[in-house]
């Protein structure tokens, strides 16, 4: 078959477009392009919408993992202990009680010749706190001695020897 010129450019788009009729398929063709590039899109939107929801769970689930790991483990600080080479001094409340007291009354007149010790001092058992001069009681105690060598005297005189059995032994 022979091909004209202008079967050469009828499907070229090269004719007469107001003598051709509408057909169907040219009205919906643009019709169908806004649905398709609205469908592509959607689709677009709601992949990239489930992505960051994805992301976000995942986010999440990390989050939680790690609180759980943060809150199971147990922080402690280990320390050497050394001993303090500084004194320390403790001061408490108390009171101090003797365990043995005792009650020192004056027993004979007299006057304070000195003081061996004074008032918060420590003492010993036995220790001589105070000296004191008693004239009174040394007369006292001259004639009571002085009575004493009498009556040995006199008993001399007065009983017979033990050992000869006499009034008056020279020799014993």
């Amino acid at each position: 078959m022979i091909e004209t010129e202008i079967d050469r450019y009828r499907n070229n788009g090269a004719e007469d477009r107001q003598a051709q009729p509408l057909t169907q398929a040219r009205v919906n063709r643009p019709a169908k392009n806004v649905i398709m590039r609205s469908a592509v899109i959607g689709l677009a939107l709601l992949g990239i919408l489930l992505t960051i929801g994805a992301w976000q769970r995942v986010a999440q689930r990390r989050d939680q993992k790690n609180v759980v790991a943060q809150t199971t483990q147990v922080e402690v600080n280990v320390a050497t202990a050394q001993r303090d080479n500084t004194p320390k001094e403790l001061v408490l409340p108390g009171n101090i009680q003797a365990f043995e007291e005792a009650t020192i009354f004056p027993r004979s007149n007299g006057y304070v010749t000195s003081w061996k010790v004074d008032i918060g001092d420590n003492v010993k058992q036995g220790q001589l706190l105070v000296e004191i001069e008693t004239p009174e009681v040394d007369q006292q105690l001259a004639q009571i001695r002085a009575n004493y060598e009498l009556a040995k005297v006199t008993e001399f005189q007065t009983d017979p020897c033990p050992v000869c059995r006499k009034d008056y032994c020279a020799r014993h």
